[in-house]
């Protein structure tokens, strides 16, 4: 077999080692056996990285490496009596790489768990560990203890981390926004003004209380066009929702609400101009879409249909009515939010 032939061909040294790669590392003793292509000297300096400052006294170890084909093979032993470990892999340097670091952590199971990491050392590549009926680790193996830990933190980390969907779901924010609304029913031909609300979000639910106002609209009598009077509108809203999120970025809220406020109407064109004022209560639906630029800030535009609970109707005596509010009318917004925290 290739495998043994190339293990027969091996070049089999045994050196004592004094210094190791890394000053301040423990005095080690390897004895190496391995092809003369998979050189002593990178586990000798993984090693040496690894316990780099460890205290530990001066170590033996025994390593063998045997390649079959495409699978290398390396089986280290700490000291005379400990079970031997082996690891497998597709090259010599990631099965070397992974014996040094596991018998560093034998050697010294602290040292290696809280040193610091050597930014210049080579990655280390995955290697399967093999093991054997008589490799199994036992409660007096030295360093087994910390290598538990060490693969219960590994597949923590391997855990998804949460999305940032999940994460604005968990998250109670309050927001301010300011819009330009825009207004058709409620005032004779269109209402344009400012609104401006404040509210909070939490999860998939949103609350808010807003402020109006369409600016005066004039509307002129058929009789006679040089008389007539403005209209405009004042009002106070609440809106809950429900948020429905495609997209971490992309929010569709659903709401219902109320609406109350003045409408006040002033004649013009008379000797003796007047105003009248007339309650304006509402129920109100509405959705939207609310697109998120960064964290703190959102565009937004939304829909509004709105059923007065009272149908006012401005005149002037002797004149055909001004001005009757519709029985449903519909409302348009397009504003930027901003949310805290």
């Amino acid at each position: 077999m290739r495998g043994w032939a190339v293990r027969v061909g091996a070049l089999a040294v045994t050196w004592g080692i004094g210094a190791t790669a890394s000053a301040g590392a423990p005095s080690l003793e390897v004895q190496w056996s391995a092809p003369e292509s998979c050189p002593r000297e990178r586990f000798v300096d993984a090693l040496g990285r690894h316990l780099a400052g460890s205290r530990t006294p001066a170590v033996r170890v025994a390593a063998e490496v045997v390649q079959d084909g495409d699978t290398w093979r390396i089986e280290t032993t700490l000291d005379e009596g400990r079970t031997p470990r082996r690891f497998e892999g597709r090259s010599c340097e990631a099965v070397v790489d992974a014996a040094a670091l596991a018998t560093a952590i034998a050697i010294d199971p602290l040292h290696v768990e809280d040193g610091p990491a050597d930014v210049d050392a080579a990655p280390v590549v995955p290697a399967a560990i093999v093991p054997e009926p008589s490799a199994i680790p036992t409660r007096s193996t030295v360093g087994t203890p910390h290598v538990a830990p060490r693969v219960a933190t590994q597949r923590r980390a391997d855990r998804a981390p949460p999305t940032r969907r999940a994460a604005l779901r968990r998250r109670t924010r309050a927001i301010g926004w300011a819009a330009l609304a825009l207004d058709g029913g409620a005032l004779p031909g269109v209402g344009l003004g400012p609104a401006l609300g404040l509210g909070v979000v939490h999860g998939a639910l949103r609350a808010e209380v807003l402020g109006s106002w369409r600016a005066p609209v004039r509307v002129r009598a058929l009789e006679d066009p040089q008389v007539g009077a403005t209209i405009d509108l004042l009002e106070a809203g609440l809106r809950l929702c429900g948020v429905v999120r495609p997209t971490a970025r992309l929010e569709l809220p659903w709401c219902g609400g109320v609406d109350v406020g003045r409408l006040r109407g002033r004649g013009f064109g008379l000797e003796e101009s007047r105003s009248a004022s007339l309650w304006w209560t509402a129920l109100v639906g509405a959705t939207g879409v609310h697109w998120r630029v960064i964290d703190r800030l959102a565009l937004f535009a939304r829909a509004e249909a709105v059923v007065p609970l009272r149908h006012h109707a401005f005149a002037i005596a002797g004149l055909a009515t001004l001005d009757r509010v519709s029985p449903v009318s519909g409302r348009g917004l397009l504003g930027v939010e901003v949310r805290l925290p």
